[in-house]
């Protein structure tokens, strides 16, 4: 099932806005104004590609805090947010057997995260959330490699 609904990924983006407030702080991202350094050069602009993926660390780093901190809800909506992601059309990059493979098993994975974390088992959520690494490393791996 692929999510084309703009009202689904607004609950996405939350996810991942609401990430990034908690995980990198409000106060850590101020910057006063005498202490901001001038641009040299303007930043290219993100791709969709780029944005998505930044998305998809906001939601790791979320779950793990929630795992260092035994945060359950945290651990909890990081599974639903990444599970999300691995639904929407941004995710296809490949359509081979081993790609969807990888998708499948972080699905499976971010449903064991949330499990994990309605049961308040924080072991299983340290377990998911290291196969969710793996899995992530692996397939990041397989498409530098050229995945088939």
């Amino acid at each position: 099932m692929i999510i084309r609904s703009r009202k689904c990924w607004l609950v996405v983006l939350g996810l991942v806005v609401t990430a990034q407030m908690i995980i990198g702080g409000l106060s850590a991202t101020a910057q006063t104004a005498k202490d901001a350094k001038p641009a040299e050069k303007a930043e290219p602009k993100k791709t969709t590609r780029q944005s998505f993926m930044e998305g998809k660390l906001t939601i790791s780093q979320e779950i793990l805090q929630g795992v260092v901190l035994s945060d359950f809800k945290l651990i909890e909506k990081g599974g639903i947010g990444l599970n999300l992601l691995t639904l929407g059309e941004e995710w296809v990059l490949n359509d081979s057997k081993e790609y969807n493979r990888m998708s499948e098993d972080l699905r499976r994975i971010s449903k064991q995260l949330v499990k994990a974390a309605r049961d308040k088992n924080g072991e299983a959520a340290t377990l998911a959330y290291q196969r969710m690494t793996l899995n992530c490393v692996e397939c990041h791996q397989a498409l530098r490699d050229g995945l088939k």
